[in-house]
């Protein structure tokens, strides 16, 4: 629904927000909300209806088919879903990906048991989803459960999603001799073939670097059930036990809840006496698998991390003014991602670093301070991602 806004200056007060658009300017506000549209104003409003019969269903054969002729009992088949899905766009793509290179058992499976469960009402489009989601094998549905961590709106790092992802053990490769990292980036594309994400950005090679979790995808927030919890300032008081992922943590809720000691994810830290806070979730969750302490400016990282003998994930990135990590890190035998980019204060790595023999990733780029690496580091078998490289106290960058 677009609805229009004309700027006249008549002393409304909140038209002083709108003061770089001339009088006569117009500001369309688009919204699924015809209450959100009675708010906005008084100006034109247009209801936006689907698509056409016909350009609902060549969205359909495109998504469903691809370069492939199907037959005319496909066809047929496909009409008949696409009549359900009320020439919704979004309906449309996800059942026609959830089809896409299927056998014909499976589309007659589809047409005689799926399309009971699609709903025509308002909640269609939900159903369709869930619909999507159920026919994932377990790997996925932990995959795309784990999104409902990052906040509405959240610019997910594709490198990070995947990083976390493996942290928590929720990649399996499909098939014999796929390797880990090949089956990871294999779940990423699934999902984004199915529309779980959107707004997808690509660098200049055309690899994608981030996206979004989808604005009609509440399902990942409802399958999570109490395992993911996002914590504001109203509801620390009732962390639930089944609680396993924190996004924003707070400094209250680490004195008040038992339920702490469970977490495996802390995505974000906040809040005052940053390095008390940090030394509290360092010396209490000692369950973590992943945790985010980027962009905090901590002077230094306790040694009690070295407790947290499951963490495979830190992200430490962006704190300037840290100085050295704890050589206590060494042992975290299980770590898989170490990411300290942007440290621009961090003088050396720890000496006994090959001891984190599954290191896979260590990402100190833009540590400009930085002048040489630990020796030994090619006994690191399973690192293939290193951002930065010294050779005679000059640095090499991954291209």
């Amino acid at each position: 629904m677009m609805c229009g806004l004309k700027i006249v200056n008549n002393g409304l007060n909140w038209s002083d927000f709108f003061k770089c658009g001339k009088e006569g300017s117009w500001v369309v506000v688009t919204t699924r909300s015809k209450q959100t549209a009675k708010i906005v104003g008084k100006g034109v409003m247009y209801k936006l209806g689907g698509l056409s019969l016909d350009y609902s269903r060549r969205l359909f054969e495109m998504t469903a088919f691809g370069q492939v002729n199907p037959s005319k009992e496909l066809l047929e088949i496909s009409h008949q879903i696409v009549d359900r899905c009320a020439n919704v766009p979004l309906a449309i793509r996800v059942v026609g990906s959830l089809l896409y290179g299927q056998t014909m058992s499976r589309w007659l499976s589809f047409q005689e048991k799926g399309l009971a469960y699609i709903s025509d009402d308002k909640n269609g489009i939900k159903s369709i989803l869930k619909l999507s989601y159920h026919h994932f094998k377990s790997p996925l549905k932990s995959c795309f459960s784990y999104c409902a961590i990052f906040p509405k709106e959240f610019v997910i790092r594709k490198e990070m999603l995947i990083s976390l992802w493996m942290a928590q053990g929720y990649i399996v490769p499909f098939g014999d001799g796929q390797s880990i990292d090949d089956a990871a980036e294999e779940c990423f594309l699934i999902l984004l073939r199915r529309c779980f994400f959107q707004d997808v950005k690509r660098d200049m090679y055309g690899e994608i670097v981030s996206c979004k979790i989808h604005d009609l995808m509440h399902l990942a927030q409802d399958v999570a059930g109490r395992e993911i919890c996002e914590v504001s300032i109203s509801n620390t008081m009732n962390l639930d036990e089944r609680v396993r992922h924190l996004s924003y943590v707070y400094e209250n809720l680490m004195k008040r809840s038992r339920a702490i000691i469970q977490i495996r994810t802390c995505l974000w830290v906040g809040g005052k006496d940053k390095e008390l806070l940090v030394g509290l979730i360092l010396s209490i969750c000692v369950r973590l698998r992943s945790l985010t302490l980027s962009n905090l400016d901590l002077i230094a990282v306790s040694e009690s991390i070295g407790k947290l003998l499951h963490l495979r994930c830190p992200d430490l990135s962006l704190n300037r003014i840290l100085k050295e990590l704890p050589k206590s890190i060494t042992k975290l035998h299980n770590l898989l991602v170490l990411k300290l980019s942007s440290c621009d204060e961090l003088k050396e790595l720890p000496n006994d670093l090959i001891k984190l023999h599954k290191l896979r990733t260590l990402d100190i780029s833009r540590c400009n301070k930085l002048k040489c690496l630990p020796t030994d580091m090619s006994k690191l078998a399973y690192l293939h991602t290193l951002t930065r490289y010294m050779v005679g106290g000059e640095s090499m960058y991954k291209m």
